[in-house]
């Protein structure tokens, strides 16, 4: 039913669509408000087609808009239509504008011709203005906009493509399977460099981009390691077209750069004003700025509602490994056989064929494959638990476990948090330290401990909406 509540929301790229399917389906009166011609934002502009095919886009673009979501396309906020306006005109406004503004170079000749940012090529790529690249690029950066920059320049054309990143292989964003299908389109990757200058020709053009070696330094809390210049140490590069693809942030204009936001409702200090997706986070992938957006729009909905319509019942299931006889057999047949079948890399197009920009290159797999990877889920939603009281402290499960997941520590090396800052408990435990991110559920632990007193348990979660 309509809940006679009007949402504004700002952008249209995956967080825009995402809270809007929701709170079109909870009987809000949605607007979208895109500055440009088309709605999908990222998905449209910043990812190449090879990679997302349009027609994929225009399906979710259309499966959302028939909810009775309205679009605004050019209407730019801040030059078409205000904050304040949309403030004024509507029960609630979302900011979904992501993470759009380049990180310059702040280089001396970065003003050079042919000097382009990761996001503005993709977009003139995708929207056609741009046809055609020169013989030598270089791209600066090492996430997946450098990737799409330097695969999408051996499709227009160029003759070398090379990616120039600060860092070493280990510390890259991207994956191994990225990574070789970049370098098998042709792509060099050169690491340790950071740019010091680009060099200008005669005519304002680049005609080459100087390097300074670098050194990598300590591991942050990111667990990325530092890196630090080393003193008159450069490298010339030839080019003439540099693309940097270092990161991005929020356009801060809309609001001013002193506004709050609330961590847990996504509201801001502005009044009926909103955050979500990579607007408020930063650059992350896709499906991270969706998952933002469905709890903004349940936060929002609860806003305007006065009342929490969304509920979650969570019930667990134990395993015991006496019930089971073994936990890793019960898997193999009841469960999952994620430690049995290899992983089937995804069939891509031949290296013949991807001249193409708007050809995809990722196929997907064929049924049976789509039903072999399928049985691979390891079961995320199981986790291991411990009888402490009857743990005796064997050591089995910390030397069976593949992933060094199950650590054994005496107290001097665990700090523990309980309502404040963590610190050292002086109890005289000795303590059981399990990293259940990394744990693939082989069940191994359980199968070896002789007690027995480890277990599975899994959860589950059923959500409802009442209206």
């Amino acid at each position: 039913p309509a809940t006679g509540k009007r949402i504004a929301i700002v952008g249209s790229g995956p967080a825009g669509l995402a809270a809007a399917f929701d709170l079109a389906q909870w009987g809000h009166k949605v607007s979208i408000y895109e500055g440009l011609e088309k709605a999908g934002g990222m998905l449209r502009y910043g990812i190449p087609r090879f990679r997302l095919p349009e027609e994929v886009i225009n399906e979710e673009v259309d499966r959302v808009l028939s909810l009775g979501v309205a679009l605004k396309n050019n209407r730019w906020v801040g030059k078409d239509v205000t904050m304040q306006e949309l403030a004024d005109g509507y029960d609630a406004v979302i900011m979904a504008a992501g993470s759009m503004v380049p990180t310059k170079l702040d280089v001396p000749g970065d003003n050079a011709t042919g000097v382009m940012y990761g996001l503005d090529f993709m977009k003139e790529v995708n929207t056609g203005a741009i046809t055609k690249v020169k013989e030598n690029v270089v791209v600066l950066g090492g996430g997946f906009t450098a990737m799409d920059c330097a695969r999408t320049a051996f499709r227009l054309g160029a003759k070398k493509v090379t990616i120039a990143y600060r860092r070493s292989r280990k510390e890259l964003k991207v994956d191994e399977r990225e990574m070789r299908e970049t370098a098998m389109e042709g792509v060099d990757f050169q690491y340790m460099l950071s740019p010091h200058e680009i060099k200008k020709g005669t005519g304002g053009g680049v005609e080459g981009i100087v390097f300074s070696r670098m050194r990598l330094g300590e591991a942050g809390k990111d667990g990325r390691r530092s890196v630090s210049e080393i003193p008159n140490s450069f490298v010339s590069v030839k080019c003439d077209m540099v693309l940097a693809a270092i990161s991005q942030s929020p356009d801060t204009s809309y609001f001013g750069k002193d506004f709050k936001v609330d961590e847990k409702t996504y509201a801001t200090s502005i009044g009926k004003v909103f955050v979500t997706g990579d607007y408020l986070t930063g650059p992350r992938d896709i499906i991270s700025a969706i998952g933002v957006a469905h709890k903004t729009a349940r936060a929002v909905d609860n806003h305007l509602m006065g009342k929490n319509r969304h509920s979650e019942k969570i019930s667990t299931t134990a395993f015991r490994q006496i019930e089971l006889g073994s936990y890793t057999s019960w898997k193999s047949i009841k469960g999952n056989i994620f430690d049995l079948i290899p992983k089937q890399d995804m069939f891509s197009l031949d290296m013949g064929a991807r001249k193409n920009q708007e050809e995809e290159v990722d196929l997907g797999y064929n049924e049976e494959e789509t039903y072999l990877q399928g049985e691979r889920c390891y079961l995320c939603n199981h986790n291991v638990v411990i009888d402490q009281k009857a743990c005796i402290l064997c050591y089995n499960c910390v030397d069976v476990c593949p992933y060094d997941c199950i650590k054994m520590l005496q107290e001097d090396y665990v700090q523990v948090q309980n309502g404040g800052e963590p610190r050292s408990e002086k109890k005289g435990f000795t303590y059981m330290v399990m990293d259940e991110k990394n744990c693939v559920r082989c069940g191994l632990c359980i199968d070896a401990c002789p007690v027995p007193c480890m277990g599975m348990e899994k959860t589950e979660i059923t959500k409802s909406f009442t209206p």
